[in-house]
C-alpha cells in the first residue's frame, strides 16, 4: 500500500507499481501507475504528496485513464519541490566559505545540512535573487563536491561513494556488456586564458595554457570553446580545468543488471550511487575505471522489488548527468 497524503495532510491509501530513480546528482524520483484506491484515484490534486521507502515525496505530475480506472503519476524528493518553491531575496557579491553559503540557502527551510568535507572560500558576484534549489546547486558545482539526501538531511561530501575492487568482466561475471558512445560534445583540444599580468593593462600579456588529449593523433584537433576567466591566477589550477573538460567531452555509458553486479562480487545489498568498478571487455578493447551513476529499481504492487538496473558512466559522463539533472523545471 502506497500513503498519499492530501494538501491538508489527510491520508489516503492505494494500490500500485512504483519505478525510482536515485542518481549521482542526489535525485530521487518516482513514477508510479495506481490500480486500486478509489480516494486516491477520484481525488488525487495539486499539492498531493506521498511517502515511499521512509522518504516523502511531492507529486508533480498526475494523468487519470478513465478506461481502465488508474492513475499514472510523477514525483521527486520533497527537497527539491520545497528549496525549488523558495527564494532568497538578497544578494552577495565577493568571497565566502562554503558554510556561509550554505547557511543561508538552508535558513529556515526545515532541512539540514552536513558539510563532511573543508572546501576553500570562493567567490560570486550578485549571488542571490534566485530559488534556493538553484542557488544549492550552484554552490555545489562551486566547491566542486557531491551530495546525498535522507530525509531533511542533505549530506554534503567531496566524492559519495567507494573506490571498491569490484571487477566487471564480459564473457566471466557479466553476460551483456553494452558501449554507448556519445560523440555530439567529443574534443581533444582546449585552451585557457586567465589574469591578465598587468591588470590595469587588459591588452598586455595574459595567463594562458593549452591542453591536447593523446586521443587527437587518432581523431584530430577537436576544439572545445575556450575557458576565459580572469580569476585564474595559477597556471595549474587553469590547466587542470582545461583537462577536466576536454578528456571529459567523450562519454561512455554501460547499464548492468543488480545480479551482474553481485555475481561481480559487489559487496552491498543494494548498488550506491558514486560507487566505482573497473570494467573489463576484451571483445570491445575496453578497460576502464567506471562509475555507478543511477540506479533504476521497479516495485510491484505488494512493494517487492522486481527489476534493479544499474547505470555506470566514466567521467564524462557523469559531468554531463550532473549537469543536465542539476535541477527541476
Amino acid at each position: 500500500m502506497i500513503k498519499f497524503k492530501n494538501i491538508n495532510g489527510d491520508v489516503f491509501l492505494a494500490v500500485g507499481s512504483i519505478k525510482r530513480k536515485s542518481a549521482l546528482n542526489g535525485e530521487k524520483s518516482l513514477t508510479g501507475t495506481l490500480f486500486e484506491g478509489d480516494d486516491v484515484l477520484n481525488k488525487i490534486d495539486k499539492g498531493w504528496s506521498l511517502e515511499f521507502d521512509n522518504e516523502p515525496y511531492v507529486v508533480t505530475y498526475f494523468e487519470r485513464n478513465d478506461n481502465d480506472n488508474t492513475v499514472e503519476f510523477d514525483a521527486i524528493h520533497k527537497f527539491f519541490w520545497d528549496m525549488n518553491k523558495d527564494v532568497l531575496y538578497f544578494s552577495w557579491s565577493g568571497s565566502h566559505t562554503a558554510k556561509a553559503y550554505l547557511e543561508q540557502i538552508f535558513k529556515d527551510t526545515g532541512y539540514q545540512y552536513a558539510l563532511n568535507f573543508e572546501p576553500s572560500a570562493f567567490e560570486k558576484e550578485n549571488w542571490g535573487m534566485k530559488n534556493k534549489l538553484s542557488l544549492f546547486n550552484d554552490v555545489i558545482d562551486s566547491m566542486g563536491g557531491e551530495f546525498e539526501i535522507n530525509g531533511t538531511l542533505v549530506s554534503i561530501f567531496k566524492n559519495i561513494g567507494s573506490d571498491l575492487s569490484t571487477i566487471v568482466r564480459h564473457g566471466f561475471n557479466l553476460s551483456d556488456m553494452s558501449l554507448e558512445n556519445d560523440n555530439t560534445d567529443f574534443v581533444t583540444y582546449g585552451e585557457g586564458f586567465g589574469a591578465y599580468a598587468d591588470q590595469e593593462n587588459q591588452t598586455g600579456e595574459r595567463l594562458h595554457v593549452t591542453y591536447t588529449s593523446p586521443l587527437a593523433k587518432t581523431f584530430g584537433k577537436l576544439h572545445a570553446e575556450p575557458i576565459d576567466d580572469q580569476r585564474y591566477t595559477i597556471k595549474d589550477n587553469l590547466l587542470q580545468v582545461i583537462k577536466d573538460k576536454v578528456d571529459g567531452s567523450f562519454a561512455i555509458s554501460i547499464k548492468l543488471s543488480l545480479y551482474d553486479l553481485k555475481a561481480a562480487g559487489y559487496p552491498y545489498k543494494m548498488a550506491n550511487v558514486g560507487d566505482w568498478l573497473l570494467a573489463i571487455d576484451e571483445n570491445l578493447d575496453f578497460k576502464q575505471k567506471i562509475r555507478i551513476i543511477s540506479v533504476d529499481d521497479e516495485f510491484a504492487t505488494d512493494d517487492t522489488r522486481i527489476s534493479y538496473t544499474v547505470t555506470c558512466g566514466d567521467v564524462g559522463v557523469v559531468q554531463k548527468y550532473q549537469q543536465a539533472n542539476a535541477s527541476i523545471g
